[in-house]
């Protein structure tokens, strides 16, 4: 039994990677927008590698989010933090 379990875990991560990659083809104008803003060169290394954890596209899809909405980002991820 564990092996079907085992196969149709394989098969779900199949879809769910194929119909991102899907996804990722069909962006609306407003993914587009953000698609675009993820290439601009003022951004860091830093947070270039930090898009494949957040997947911005996606989240921001998620929360419906439309063009004419701000989005702040109040207290990123940080790594290393110094304690007092």
């Amino acid at each position: 039994m564990s092996k079907l379990k085992l196969l149709l875990v394989c098969v779900g991560l199949i879809i769910a990677a194929s119909s991102s990659a899907q996804r990722q083809q069909n962006l609306v104008p407003f993914q587009e927008k953000v698609k675009t803003a993820m290439a601009l060169d003022f951004r860091t290394e830093a947070d270039t590698k930090r898009d494949r954890n957040l997947d911005p596209i996606r989240a921001l899809d998620f929360w419906v989010m439309k063009g004419d909405m701000k989005v702040v980002e109040f207290a990123p991820l940080v790594v290393g933090i110094p304690r007092f």
